[in-house]
């Protein structure tokens, strides 16, 4: 039972080595390693190349993980798939306990597991993740809709006739491709899920995304697209769920945008989210804001910054 591990890297010298241990560490032994370069600029080819003919191994100028995983599928042999970050590690039994998990779950399309977080240091900052009970059913589609729940793809394995089926990531997304293709997944098969760290899903300076705006203006346009392509499982969400899910996504786009002063992108998403609850005063007065125009708003920021500061001083002082 051949599995296909897919490792995508970019400027990933710092912590490549470790990557390729904890898979060459492992007790199931019947695997095969593809790792694709997206275009690094640091030693990264040669931490690769070192290995020989244990990695496959493929260059190409930088177009982002999901074009560099699809590479890697298009390259596999196996009929399970196994994702990598290169930042991360695997203890050696993650592959072990996953190709019996599918083997002895035959309706099962893709499982993934818990994980710890571990820091650039390799120092563990939190032992495993929460995951509810609702999260741990074979069909998740509903909460997975609301909210990605899988910590990292490097907790997943997928039966290559389940990408087959629904597809590979898109790659069009700079991010959230990975919430996009688990969805997909959830509206067509069952996803499996064990209770047992198996990942070092590394957290750090350089992995972290520090566009929240990006993020979730991507967000929004997975789930409208998943809204398009499944209507009818959409549909089946409650309503009040959705509701909530469309306010927060709008809002927070909205906060972004209006930072930003694109005041006609912050009204539009603002009008979104009152759609969705026509209550919350605190966006009407963004949305009435974003009539004032860019000076105005300057000078009321300005305002309240020295407010701010001054109340902060007089607390000092008391």
């Amino acid at each position: 039972m051949l599995v296909s591990v897919v490792i995508p890297a970019y400027n990933s010298e710092a912590f490549l080595e470790k990557t390729l241990q904890s898979v060459f560490s492992q007790t199931f032994r019947d695997f095969e390693v593809i790792c694709i370069d997206d275009g690094s600029t640091d030693s990264t080819p040669q931490v690769i190349r070192k290995h020989g003919q244990s990695v496959r191994y493929v260059y190409q100028t930088n177009r982002g993980a999901a074009v560099a995983r699809n590479r890697g599928i298009g390259m596999a042999r196996g009929e399970f798939l196994a994702f990598l970050d290169a930042d991360d590690r695997w203890l050696p039994d993650k592959l072990a306990r996953q190709v019996r998990y599918l083997q002895e779950n035959r309706d099962v399309a893709m499982v993934h597991s818990n994980v710890c977080v571990i820091d650039s240091r390799d120092s563990i900052t939190k032992p495993c993740l929460p995951i509810s009970e609702r999260h741990r059913g074979f069909q998740i589609f509903t909460e997975l809709y609301l909210g990605n729940f899988i910590a990292t793809p490097s907790s997943v394995m997928v039966r290559r006739s389940c990408l087959d089926a629904v597809g590979n990531f898109d790659e069009t997304m700079r991010c959230c491709e990975d919430f996009d293709l688990w969805l997909r997944i959830a509206a067509n098969c069952k996803i499996g899920y064990q209770d047992v760290v198996m990942v070092k899903y590394r957290m750090h300076e350089t992995n972290v995304s520090n566009d929240k705006m990006a993020m979730n203006i991507t967000v929004k346009r997975v789930i409208d697209g998943i809204k398009v392509k499944y209507p009818e499982k959409v549909s089946s969400i409650p309503t009040e769920k959705m509701r909530k899910r469309v306010f927060d996504l709008n809002r927070w786009i909205g906060l972004g945008y209006f930072r930003q002063y694109d005041l006609a992108s912050a009204r539009k998403h603002f009008l979104g989210a009152l759609k969705c609850r026509r209550t919350s005063i605190p966006l009407y007065i963004y949305l009435l804001s974003t009539f004032f125009g860019k000076d105005i708003i300057g000078m009321i920021r300005n305002v309240k910054k020295r407010r701010n500061s001054h109340r902060k001083g007089t607390v000092e002082l008391a």
